[in-house]
């Protein structure tokens, strides 16, 4: 999680968290 969503690079789950 590097605080900037990427949806790309990471899983929807994942982009989620950093989304919220």
């Amino acid at each position: 999680k590097t605080g900037v969503n990427k949806p790309e690079l990471l899983p929807k789950e994942e982009t989620t968290v950093i989304d919220v």
